[in-house]
């Protein structure tokens, strides 16, 4: 019997003799008509998967202005480009003499996991020059619920290592991905490429 449902980790208590005790808290209706199944593994082993439904990144901002030292914006086709505003500001107060000193700062963002995977799925998504060359679309197999074990095997690498790979290139792509989903959700985009 499976029973799936969303959840919010509040703790892990250590117990006596290595036990840990997992406490979850379920604040919607996602257990309606669930409870008698859950109720009938209590003392059962069973499997549990965990995975986080934010993805979390850094971002570098200068410290001066508070703007990020990256940016993005969208094209009216979707495709997400790095905004070249601050490059060509920094190069224009060099050609004027102005000496600029620039403070970077590390800042952490977030963005719904969803948002990330239909920016994925749509096929926006770009590959990553530190990830293996067509990740991208390694990326969409997954995000459209291809087995993990097909793919390592295809691409012979562990079942460990493909979602490590995977959680890398949702964190390197999420602010583009919080880009196009600002811009998706303000514009009057038809959804075609």
């Amino acid at each position: 019997m499976i029973v799936g449902f969303k959840a919010e980790l509040k703790k892990v208590n250590l117990k006596k003799k290595g036990v840990k005790e997992i406490v979850l808290e379920v604040h919607d209706n996602t257990l309606d008509n669930k409870l008698d199944n859950i109720s009938c593994m209590i003392g059962q082993t069973i499997n549990v998967e965990v995975e986080n439904e934010i993805v979390t990144y850094t971002i570098e901002v200068d410290k001066i202005s508070n703007q990020p030292v990256k940016s993005y914006k969208v094209n009216n086709d979707g495709v997400v480009y790095e905004e070249q505003y601050r490059e060509e500001q920094l190069n224009a107060d060099d050609e004027l003499g102005i000496e600029k000193k620039v403070e970077i700062v590390k800042e952490e963002q977030s963005i719904e996991k969803e948002y990330v995977k239909r920016f994925i799925v749509e096929g926006f998504a770009p590959d990553i020059d530190d990830l293996p060359e067509g990740f991208a679309h390694v990326a969409v197999r997954l995000c459209q619920g291809e087995s993990i074990l097909t793919i390592c095997n295809e691409l012979q690498v562990s079942t460990g290592k493909l979602p490590e790979l995977m959680d890398k290139y949702m964190e390197k792509i999420a602010p583009m991905a919080k880009a196009w989903w600002e811009w998706k959700n303000n514009s009057k985009w038809d959804g075609k490429k």
